[in-house]
């Protein structure tokens, strides 16, 4: 687990260090094949300090063979980055499973995005450089025809024709030609592009103009034709006076589109493109979201309080703290709840930071659809008056709405019964889990209405957590699910999780002690 808190843990650019989740999981992977690839490309292979080819290798290789669930790429794309990546990691990939992979792309001669959609010369030029990454031969069908179609491109293009069509079917000859194929009709094609190309003006011009030309460029080069500049004006409205290259209604640099700039001559671009990285890779934008990272952060020095100890990450959380938490919470810009969760967990962090937390905001109202366990759990890592207060909500909710009792239900029974010793309450929590218990530490997640028997047959991790939890079970809870076939080690899943985020990974590691510690498994 050590391993997964090392590969969550972001460690550049600057100083705004956290963790990431799901560093561990294929449907929910935390890395980007985009940024990963197109930052080694801008690198030219060269990892900054901390990064480690063997961490990227496992999920690449995951990219390559089923694919990530969490990656907004086309199936085309993920093989196509996934195979450029181990050009500079050496990843090793499988030839024969890769072409396996791409065969389920085939439509005809060309090559699909994804499964079931149509083929086209850009898919499959993309299909056609993840072949020439691990040594595939480019099918003989793809190269009769796109030779045949380059003969058949007139001397004129328009724009739309020269990106869609002709530069794809440059790519495709260009990487799988054998040497008795004449270059001449492709010499002239690449000619026509450029022709087209540089006809639009200045004003029109956008990051996929860019693409276009080093894409071209690249081509030319295979062909031996001689490099084609790129005139200043046309640097100047594509290169940000930072130095690097947007995306439309974007106002960070994207990596591609500054790399395209440089490697094509624009002078005024950046050494450096900064994103942020663990060990392990690149990460995905979206994995970056303050809320996101500060509850992976809440649960990260809570898994590393119980391997050992907080203090080799704890110390670098400043910033993080400073500059990207303590502005989210002053923004209000979150719900209520969101609110309330985030602004719990910050203290927890900044407590583990040695940092003086944020003045916490008043306490919430009772919410308008009732309580839920994560109130109760905002209320408790407060303390004091507020946690006896909701304490007290939560027993007068469920004395005045009876209704379906969940596991969710008898947690915060639990938890309000045992700090306001109502012996009553914790009775009933007991009652709800022994109608929801499967075997011996194993759970379902109900819910069930009161009074009837509702032993559900879908095992529940976090329902088994809880009721480990309530009824004290002398059994050590992960074994117990281990033999059941739910845990290998400490990723246990369910069929509503894979057990790989740090919360997960928490509870699995507290339950490894009879009735999960005696501490209630979660965290806020």
């Amino acid at each position: 687990m050590a391993a997964l808190l090392a590969d969550s843990f972001v460690i550049g650019p600057g100083n705004n260090h956290y963790f990431v989740d799901d560093a561990w999981s294929t449907a929910r992977s935390p890395f980007s094949l985009y940024e990963t690839y197109w930052q080694l490309r801008w690198r030219d292979g060269r990892l900054p300090p901390g990064v480690d080819s063997a961490r990227i290798r496992p999920w690449v290789q995951v990219a390559a063979g089923t694919g990530l669930g969490s990656s907004p790429l086309q199936q085309v794309a993920q093989i196509s980055f996934a195979t450029g990546i181990s050009q500079y990691v050496g990843n090793g990939l499988d030839p024969k499973a890769t072409a396996a992979r791409l065969e389920k792309l085939r439509d005809g001669h060309l090559f699909a995005p994804d499964p079931g959609a149509g083929g086209s010369w850009g898919s499959t030029a993309a299909a056609v450089r993840a072949m020439r990454d691990v040594g595939l031969p480019v099918p003989e069908a793809t190269m009769r025809e796109a030779r045949s179609e380059l003969a058949k491109l007139s001397g004129k293009l328009t724009p739309e024709e020269a990106v869609t069509t002709a530069i794809p079917l440059l790519e495709v000859f260009t990487m799988g030609r054998s040497e008795s194929d004449s270059p001449v009709d492709a010499m002239r094609v690449s000619s026509a592009v450029l022709n087209s190309l540089n006809a639009i003006p200045p004003s029109a011009l956008d990051v996929s103009w860019l693409g276009a030309r080093y894409q071209l460029e690249s081509v030319r080069s295979s062909l031996g034709q001689p490099r084609a500049s790129v005139p200043a004006d046309m640097c100047a409205k594509l290169v940000t006076p930072k130095g690097t290259v947007t995306l439309p209604n974007r106002a960070d640099a994207d990596t591609q589109g500054t790399f395209y700039a440089r490697e094509l001559g624009c002078r005024t671009v950046s050494s450096e493109v900064h994103r942020p990285y663990t060990r392990a890779g690149w990460v995905l934008g979206s994995a970056v979201d303050p809320y996101e990272t500060l509850g992976a952060t809440r649960a990260a020095l809570d898994v590393a309080d119980l391997l050992g100890g907080t203090s080799a990450y704890a110390t670098k959380l400043d910033a993080s703290i400073q500059q990207l938490w303590v502005p989210m919470l002053a923004a209000a810009s979150l719900p209520p709840g969101a609110r309330d969760v985030a602004s719990a967990r910050l203290s927890r962090v900044a407590e583990a930071a040695k940092v003086n937390p944020p003045d916490r905001a008043n306490a919430s109202s009772e919410p308008s659809a009732g309580y839920e366990l994560v109130d109760m759990l905002v209320a408790v890592t407060v303390g004091g008056e507020e946690q006896r207060r909701v304490a007290e909500g939560v027993l007068a909710q469920r004395q005045k709405s009876g209704g379906p009792e969940s596991m969710d239900a008898a947690a915060m029974l639990a938890i309000a019964g045992g700090y306001l010793n109502d012996d009553a309450a914790t009775a009933k929590a007991i009652a709800i889990v022994k109608r929801h218990r499967i075997a011996d530490s194993v759970y379902g997640v109900g819910p069930c209405e009161e009074g009837s028997a509702c032993t559900s047959g879908e095992p529940s991790i976090p329902a088994s957590a809880i009721g480990s939890w309530i009824e004290r079970t002398r059994w050590t809870p992960r074994q117990r699910w281990e033999a059941q076939g739910l845990c290998r080690g400490y990723l246990c899943s369910d069929s509503a999780q894979d057990g790989t985020s740090l919360s997960q990974i928490h509870l699995a590691l507290v339950c490894d002690e009879p009735a999960c510690g005696g501490r209630f498994p979660f965290v806020i």
